[in-house]
């Protein structure tokens, strides 16, 4: 039985950000507070449609398949499912289940996978503290974390070898810190921005009396 393992889609091997960069000017971090919401992704599934492959994926993945099992985990709305299947077949990717959540490591744990493909900080992060190795796909946003690769550079008989799991653990207990401390500040901006928002509409009041 071959050992399973875990591909997420968007920005893997689907180049999503090069469309929203197309729509929005930029790319948005996918760890930002300030992200784009599910609902945005379900009235707007052309997006995944229209997302070009990731160079040199979809050979490796072909390559990976003669020696592994490929389940694609996403992060994706359900209701991108018939359109992430006809992309994937359309671009000839290797068949695998298909798989939505909103918790892709432990839906990967429940498989007894041991080695996701991602890009996302907050996935990568939760993938090692659930004891799952993570080939990084290199990202600008997620430049922090080791095992970081492009598709056309990844050597798959020496996968094993390339995995740190160790400087990305520590890497990953950093990142929840930060995390907790970034939301205070959030919370914190909100409250100012809240503030000012009130102290502007008064202000205004006066004014106009």
């Amino acid at each position: 039985m071959k050992q399973k393992i875990a591909v997420d889609i968007c920005n893997t091997i689907a180049d999503v950000n090069a469309v929203l960069k197309e729509m929005f000017g930029e790319v948005p971090n996918p760890s930002s507070r300030f992200t784009l919401t599910k609902s945005f992704f379900e009235k707007n599934l052309w997006i995944f449609e229209s997302a070009k492959p990731i160079t040199g994926s979809m050979n490796k993945l072909n390559e990976l398949n003669k020696d592994y099992e490929i389940v694609y985990i996403t992060a994706r709305p359900e209701d991108a499912k018939d359109v992430t299947l006809d992309w994937l077949k359309r671009h000839n990717y290797p068949d695998g289940d298909v798989l939505f959540t909103t918790d892709k490591a432990l839906l990967a744990r429940s498989l007894e996978i041991k080695l996701a493909f991602d890009d996302a900080p907050h996935e990568i992060a939760n993938y090692l503290r659930s004891g799952i190795n993570v080939m990084v796909k290199d990202q600008d946003y997620n430049s922090k974390f080791s095992n970081r690769f492009e598709w056309n550079n990844l050597k798959v008989k020496d996968l094993e070898f390339e995995i740190k799991p160790k400087r990305n653990n520590e890497y990953a207990l950093r990142t929840i810190k930060e995390e907790k401390k970034l939301e205070e500040e959030w919370e914190l901006e909100a409250q100012h921005q809240t503030f000012s928002s009130v102290t502007i509409i008064l202000n205004n009041r006066e004014e106009n009396r």
